[in-house]
């Protein structure tokens, strides 16, 4: 009996000094309260048409969806105009080959990103078959301004869309099997110069830096990918250090993870007799995000029992011993939840804003996060953005990944999240939802 007491005092000490490396199994006692958030304070219908995307800068929301771009007012979320073309940034384009395609092309997936270092709104996607990175740069911070707009070469051309991301120095970009990075200083420049490395695999993503991040100048970026077998199943996350200044990519490290199960191609049920749906579980969520401690990314897993859920994962000290902080499972019931978005406040609160659908319900738009002070691996009971009432006939438009959570710079406390749901049936039926909301204990 002594032995046994001694056993597990040892395994309860050993569970006190790593409670955050395994998966939490079983539901907390007590319950999880609803997420902390007093529900969203701006609430705005955003852009028909797939995929979403949107980000937030000092006043203004940015949502783009099928090659439109909408500007919103934060303060009150009403739009300041009609929506226009991205392309309309190329308008005055010259015959130069790359800018005619940039210009000629729409309804294409489009990235957005506020950069909070330079203070302006930077704009990327494919056009020419993927030949062509269309990167239009704002001169400040109104989106609604002046815009540079430039025509980079992809060599080889892009396959998919590209992941972009804000770093200490430079823009990221990775896209197939390939990173590439610009000088802040260049992004605007006439003649952009843009670095680029092979990577032994696609399905990279880069890390964006939150706004409260405060790293050296010259640290290099991060890079994450998923590490599943062929049969995807998969137990490890890679990383890779990335620094564009002298094209230096580290060599890749494999950090353990809790064992998961990559979601089916088409597996998201709708009801209506609407099709399935792409799940994008072969990679990870773009989206992920370095606030300087805590790196935080999602993806899109099968559960033993059939239901799709929202992996994710806090890891600490990538520059150092990696490891992984805390990592937590989000399927809390028989709907299936993709296209997860994820960031970190300054007060180091988690959000993770998803799709929902089922064979029982129409998509919609939901979002869940944690208290810093909440048990490790645990995400509170979700709220609703709006719920769906229709369904896509077919699978059109998610060719990419949609959704996008972003931090608002001016406070570090607000999140703005941007999501697809449907409310009517039909074959091109996607509409988006805009929301933002905080945690009531960020200030």
């Amino acid at each position: 009996m002594e032995a046994a007491l001694t056993w597990s005092a040892l395994a309860v000490l050993a569970q006190a000094l790593q409670p955050f490396t395994a998966l939490p199994t079983g539901q907390p006692a007590p319950a999880l309260a609803p997420v902390d958030t007093g529900g969203a304070r701006i609430v705005a219908e955003g852009l028909r048409g797939a995929p979403v995307s949107g980000a937030v800068g000092e006043s203004q929301y940015v949502q783009v969806a099928a090659g439109m771009m909408t500007i919103l007012d934060k303060a009150s979320g009403v739009a300041a105009g009609a929506p226009r073309p991205v392309s309309a940034l190329y308008a005055a384009a010259s015959d130069q080959r790359g800018m005619r395609a940039c210009a000629a092309q729409s309804g294409v997936p489009v990235s957005i990103l506020y950069d909070h270092l330079a203070r302006r709104w930077v704009i990327g996607y494919l056009a020419g078959g993927g030949a062509y990175l269309c990167l239009a740069t704002s001169a400040g911070p109104n989106a609604a301004g002046r815009y540079q707009a430039r025509a980079l070469a992809l060599q080889p051309p892009a396959a998919r869309h590209p992941v972009l991301a804000i770093w200490r120095d430079d823009l990221i970009l990775s896209y197939d099997t390939r990173v590439c990075g610009i000088a802040r200083t260049m992004t605007a420049a006439r003649n952009p110069v843009l670095q680029c490395r092979s990577l032994p695999r696609g399905g990279v993503v880069p890390a964006s830096l939150q706004p409260q991040a405060a790293v050296p100048a010259g640290t290099p970026a991060l890079l994450l990918a998923l590490d599943a077998s062929a049969a995807g199943w998969g137990n490890a996350l890679t990383l890779w250090r990335y620094r564009p200044a002298d094209n230096a990519l580290s060599a890749p490290l494999s950090i353990p993870v809790a064992p998961f199960r990559l979601a089916c191609t088409a597996c998201i049920a709708q009801p209506y007799g609407g099709a399935a749906l792409p799940a994008h579980g072969d990679r990870l969520a773009p989206g992920a995000v370095f606030d300087g401690q805590a790196l935080l990314l999602n993806h899109t897993v099968a559960e033993r029992d059939g239901r799709i859920g929202i992996r994710w994962y806090e890891i600490r000290a990538p520059y150092g011993a990696v490891q992984v902080y805390q990592q937590g499972g989000y399927a809390p019931d028989a709907e299936q939840r993709w296209m997860g978005s994820i960031g970190i406040d300054k007060a180091g609160d988690i959000a993770l804003g998803y799709a929902v659908s089922s064979g029982a319900t129409a998509s919609g738009v939901r979002y869940t996060g944690r208290l810093r002070t909440d048990p490790p691996g645990r995400l509170q009971q979700e709220e609703t953005i709006v719920n769906g009432s229709g369904a896509q006939s077919t699978a059109d438009g998610l060719r990419v990944p949609a959704g996008a959570l972003s931090l608002d710079p001016t406070d570090g406390c607000t999140f703005w999240y941007t999501q697809h749901y449907i409310q009517s049936s039909g074959a091109q039926a996607w509409q988006s939802r805009i929301a933002s909301f905080r945690f009531r204990r960020c200030n």
